[in-house]
């Protein structure tokens, strides 16, 4: 999925005003998952994930479909640059 950020300001996911809408997924892409597990170890995918949840400081975007989500970006070697990419999302609401 695609994701464009529209709030990135400083503070936690409720001092924001936004909550994880209830029951909602959390995605995580399984290809990047793997190859940062590969490429950086257990530990690294495993406080990414952690990282997402102790506050959620992460960015709020609006996905490819419509719906805003909290994105955990990470940095991965591209083909010519490093580059940020989605590893871990899960819809929001304002609240």
């Amino acid at each position: 999925m695609k994701f464009e950020i529209i709030n990135n300001e400083q503070g936690s996911l409720d001092y924001r005003g936004f909550a994880f809408i209830k029951n909602s997924d959390r995605i995580i892409d399984d290809d990047l998952f793997k190859k940062l597990q590969f490429e950086r170890g257990e530990l690294f995918v495993e406080n990414q994930i952690d990282e997402f949840y102790d506050g959620c400081f992460n960015p709020i975007c609006r996905g490819d479909d419509g719906k805003l989500y909290a994105v955990q970006f990470v940095y991965v070697n591209g083909e010519s640059e490093v580059k940020t990419v989605p590893f871990i999302w899960q819809e929001v609401e304002p609240c």
